[in-house]
């Protein structure tokens, strides 16, 4: 299969139609990771050519990852290539020859890990073409819509040799959060520090080249202020990831590297770390709204919907020892379904109202009050009390509804935003935040799965506008 994983079939031109072909090109960057954008070089056609299949897996907190499976076997004669009869140039995979200029057998093509090695640094961008919308119809143009999906080291490879389809060799890599996983030696404290300043600490010692990106969504004040700083450390045999994932789990904070915004005279930007409050409390991004459009009739292909009501909490406590070891009193703290009011996102145009998980709870299990306690917490003051209690509120809620889609593939959509699904009625029409996305491009075409969750859900009884009724 061709690198843009695209046959086209014979139809007739018709006028005022648009054709959009998928593609997926792979380039190869730099052995370590710049804080600079990186155009990398993009794989030798002859490499491109036999890739059969990419998928790319993004998750909205975490590593995100790549997966892409090549033809591992020689198809053209090796005096071909030696005369460079097939045209692809040099850089690409070359058959030594034998005896009589006859080729070794079995005649295998990337078993030497000439062309794709452990640890070989990659990027793979997607794209339709022409891109909706364009006049250009170059594909060498700059930019030419290409989205950048995911970058990072080769880590597995695995060998297929099955009669039935051939030699085959998957590569799977990690994005560049990565390389925060290995584990440190010696512990290193970080005393009286708030925990943006833990985080930037922890970059600044094992020397990561990337500084943290502004968030979406607001920080509180107490992450930014060390005169409110906990007691910390990176623990010996600890990896720096490990940490700062800890630290975000505790603030209901995201961590995760995306690329930054493109430009004409920078297509493929520079990528940036991110560690940020949860995304989903920001309103659904209007400019993007068109592209995260999924409509029955349209783009949408599998719908699998799960509610989740009776382990929602109606009130959390939390409890536990101050930050400061001088204070030996107990702090406590508390919340309840009112915080999730800038999760609940609707166009009032459309959307009635949503009901949070806790209130569903009580509508249809009264008398039945969740009470949660979760007592023996650390380094808390007031505030971080108080927050620790509506981050398990928050994350319970979430568990409300839930959404699996496979849509018509998009490259653009991908975790950190709203997905809005249309043409279902209620309670499934709205808007969801996306935490998980998978995108694959194959024989079979180009789908996105997306995972995706909503806090609330629309109360029955349903009344339809008259026009929509039927």
């Amino acid at each position: 299969m061709s690198p843009t994983a695209t046959v086209p079939s014979a139809a007739p031109d018709r006028p005022g139609m648009s054709f959009y072909a998928p593609e997926v090109r792979v380039s190869k960057l730099a052995a370590s990771l710049q804080a600079s954008a990186e155009p990398g070089t993009v794989l030798p056609r002859g490499v491109l050519g036999d890739l059969m299949h990419a998928e790319v897996t993004r998750v909205n907190s975490g590593l995100s990852q790549y997966t892409l499976t090549f033809n591992n076997a020689f198809l053209s004669t090796a005096q071909d290539r030696q005369q460079r009869f097939d045209d692809l140039g040099a850089g690409n995979p070359r058959e030594l020859l034998g005896a009589k200029d006859l080729p070794a057998w079995p005649r295998f093509k990337y078993n030497d890990f000439a062309q794709l090695c452990f640890g070989d640094r990659l990027r793979v961008d997607m794209r339709y073409m022409p891109e909706p919308g364009s006049t250009s119809l170059d594909p060498d143009a700059t930019g030419a819509g290409w989205t950048p999906m995911v970058a990072g080291p080769i880590t597995d490879i695995r060998f297929s040799f099955a009669s039935g389809q051939g030699a085959q060799i998957t590569v799977s890599g990690e994005d560049d959060l990565s390389r925060l996983k290995d584990k440190h030696r010696g512990r290193v404290p970080m005393n009286r520090r708030a925990e943006v300043s833990i985080v930037r600490q922890v970059l600044e010692k094992v020397q990561y080249p990337l500084k943290i990106a502004n968030p979406l969504v607001k920080y509180p004040d107490f992450v930014l202020d060390d005169t409110q700083g906990i007691d910390e450390a990176l623990a010996d045999g600890q990896s720096p990831f490990d940490l700062i994932q800890k630290l975000a789990d505790r603030l209901d904070f995201e961590v995760f590297l995306d690329f930054g915004q493109p430009s004409a005279s920078v297509p493929v930007p520079p990528l940036e770390f991110h560690f940020e409050p949860y995304r989903g409390r920001a309103k659904p991004n209007e400019h993007l709204r068109s592209a995260y459009r999924i409509d029955r009739e349209r783009n949408l292909l599998e719908f699998s919907p799960s509610i989740k009501v009776v382990d929602q909490y109606s009130r959390v406590l939390v409890k536990g020892r101050h930050r400061d070891p001088l204070l030996a009193t107990e702090v406590k703290g508390e919340a309840s379904h009112q915080i999730l009011s800038d999760e609940l996102h609707i166009d009032t145009s459309v959307d009635g109202p949503l009901t949070s998980g806790p209130e569903l709870r009580e509508k249809w299990f009264g008398g039945q009050p969740n009470w949660t306690s979760l007592p023996n917490q650390t380094n808390l003051d007031e505030v971080r009390a108080d927050w620790a209690a509506r981050t398990a509120i928050r994350k319970r809620a979430r568990q409300l509804f839930a959404i699996e889609v496979q849509c018509v593939g998009g490259p653009r959509i991908r975790p950190g935003n709203h997905v809005e699904i249309r043409g279902m009625r209620p309670p499934f029409d709205g808007f969801y935040y996306v935490t998980r996305t998978v995108h694959t491009l194959g024989t079979d075409g180009y789908r996105t799965r997306i995972t995706a969750t909503r806090p609330g859900m629309p109360a029955p009884p349903y009344v339809l506008p008259k026009e929509n009724a039927s």
